[in-house]
C-alpha cells in the first residue's frame, strides 16, 4: 500500500536535530552546543530570561502601562493584528478585544497560498467579533 505522504514531505532522521526543537542541521547559520541543543533555541533562552526573573506581575504591569499609553491616544484602532486565519492569530485577535478591550485592526494578505480553510476562518472571525 502506497503512504498518503511523499517522501519530501518526511523528517529525515538522518539528519542531526535539535534535542529541543527538532531543527536540522542544515538550517541556516545553526550550531549545536554539547547538549544537541541549537543556537535558536539558545537565542530564545537569553531573550526570555530577563522576563523570567521579572515575573508575571511585574510584565502585566508593564503590558498594562503599555495599554494605557495606547488608548490616551484616542485613535480610530489601538492594535493591528496579522491575522492569517490560524488558532494563534485567531487567539491574539480574541484576547486584544474581548479581554483587553482594544480597538483591533485585523491585516491579511493572501500570498496566493491561503487556503479557502484560512481565509473561511478570517471571515468567520472578523464577523464574529466585529472586527
Amino acid at each position: 500500500m502506497k503512504s498518503a505522504f511523499s517522501e519530501s514531505a518526511c523528517i529525515d532522521l538522518e539528519k542531526k536535530r535539535c534535542s529541543r526543537c527538532i531543527l536540522p542541521d542544515d538550517y541556516p547559520g545553526i550550531q549545536f552546543d554539547e547538549e544537541g541543543v541549537c543556537s535558536v533555541c539558545r537565542e530564545y533562552d537569553r531573550n526570555w530570561a530577563e522576563w523570567r526573573k521579572r515575573g508575571e506581575r511585574r510584565a502585566r504591569e508593564e503590558l498594562d502601562a503599555i495599554l494605557s499609553r495606547v488608548r490616551r491616544l484616542h485613535r480610530r484602532y489601538d492594535a493591528l493584528v496579522p491575522l492569517s486565519g490560524g488558532k494563534d492569530s485567531t487567539y491574539t485577535l480574541d484576547i486584544f478585544k474581548n479581554h483587553f478591550g482594544l480597538r483591533v485592526l485585523a491585516l491579511s494578505f493572501d500570498h496566493g497560498f491561503m487556503s479557502p480553510y484560512a481565509m473561511r476562518n478570517i471571515n468567520t472571525v472578523v464577523e464574529r467579533l466585529g472586527i
